[in-house]
């Protein structure tokens, strides 16, 4: 019984294989004189098909269900001009593919033709690379998590049909000094880490931009003793940005920054240790959330808190030894300040939203005498206490009016 289910696999498997070659046109219709079945000629006139995997000067390709090539990797490591065509086989070549030039240090100049959709993971991850150069006319979509992280490129322009920039893409880039996006560019995300490590001294970032990932430009001195040449960041105008990402900017170079209307969230440590003086939300703001230790060590000297900010939180702008002047702007929704949000702040008076439920632990800690809060939304301390809880007056030495505003 074995042998005979044996022989009939064999059959089958002869059969299906006969099949494929028949329909795959290596030598349609040839067989014993009858007609192609593809082009009904006999002999067979269709011309071959492209071949799976292909190798042009020493670049490794293969065809992705004949609609074009990808790029599988680089055999010549000694090579240092590289090339890519615009098509194989008079297919497009669409992809290059995860790791594809992984490590290949005596590459430094590359050329990606305008064809090319995507670029994988780590594809040029820890080259030599000092240039790269986007054909004109480029339909790049999509940069891949640690694309070009850890390369010797000094400046890059991103095409304009760029989508996302995934994470660590030019991550410890350490003579990547600009960044320029083509104009009209489409780009939505930029990915944590996608430029930490660079030496970028200033940055445009286009209206397009939803989001900006975890440490996408910096980083706190928390993990690593971080030298950051970021100076100057300017979001485009019609800026459709909504959130930054936790330590997106921490530790840079920056003095003043114009948060976009459509911000929502300020991640935890966003502008931690930097150099600001001068934050302005722009008219209209949407901002809803201020994350932990946001503005923590800065420079700035006032700061006005739009009406939709819903949340400040912890620490949020705690040891900010220059700032004098709060205002929450009219019609505040403020409902919670975090623990220790202004502590150790020079802060000369500051009126409490009536709008907020909940303040957090030692929230104006190390206040002095010479400053003064203004609760309008309680009578008394007891009845601010009763709302708040006892601790949100811990170790402050300010001067609490309640019933009335310091406005």
């Amino acid at each position: 019984m074995k042998n005979i289910l044996r022989m009939i696999g064999v059959i089958a498997l002869v059969a299906i294989i006969g099949f494929a070659f028949v329909a795959c046109g290596e030598d349609r219709g040839n067989n014993n004189n009858t007609a192609c079945t593809i082009c009904g000629e006999t002999p067979c006139v269709c011309p071959p098909p492209p071949p799976v995997n292909f190798n042009q000067e020493g670049i490794l390709y293969r065809l992705l269900n004949e609609t074009g090539y990808e790029v599988l990797g680089f055999s010549y490591t000694k090579r240092a001009d590289v090339i890519i065509p615009e098509t194989i086989n008079d297919l497009p070549v669409t992809s290059i593919k995860q790791r594809a030039f992984y490590g290949c240090n005596a590459i430094k100049n590359i050329t990606i033709p305008a064809s090319v959709i995507e670029i994988g993971d780590e594809a040029f991850w820890v080259t030599s690379l000092e240039t790269i150069t986007f054909a004109e006319g480029s339909k790049l979509e999509s940069i891949g998590d640690e694309a070009f992280g850890c390369s010797k490129i000094t400046e890059i322009t991103i095409p304009a049909n760029v989508i996302e920039i995934g994470r660590a893409a030019f991550f410890d880039c350490k003579d990547l000094e600009t960044v320029t996006f083509t104009e009209g560019s489409k780009l939505e995300s930029i990915g944590d880490g996608a430029f930490l490590y660079s030496k970028i001294t200033e940055i445009t970032i286009p209206a397009s931009v939803i989001e900006i990932g975890n440490r996408a430009f910096g980083q706190t001195s928390y993990y690593s003793s971080y030298d950051s040449s970021l100076e100057t960041v300017t979001f485009a105008e019609g800026s459709k940005l909504e959130s930054i990402g936790d330590e997106a900017f921490g530790c840079t170079k920056i003095t003043e920054i114009t948060i976009p209307a459509s911000v929502i969230e300020i991640g935890n440590l966003a502008f931690y240790g930097t150099s600001l003086e001068t934050i302005i939300f722009a008219e209209g703001s949407k901002l809803e959330s201020i994350g932990d230790e946001a503005f923590n060590y800065t420079e700035i000297t006032e700061i006005t808190i739009p009406a939709s900010v819903i949340e400040i939180g912890n620490l949020a702008f705690a040891s900010c030894q220059n700032l004098q002047v709060i205002t929450f702007a009219g019609n505040s929704q403020l409902q919670t300040i975090g623990n220790w949000a202004f502590s150790f702040a020079s802060i000369i008076t500051i009126t409490i939203p009536i709008s907020v439920t909940s303040i957090g632990e030692g929230a104006f800690a190390l206040w002095q005498e010479s400053q003064t809060i203004y609760i309008p939304s309680h009578t008394d301390e007891v009845s601010a206490d009763l709302a708040w809880g006892v601790m949100w007056r811990k170790e402050s030495d300010a001067v609490i009016i309640y019933g009335q505003s310091g406005n």
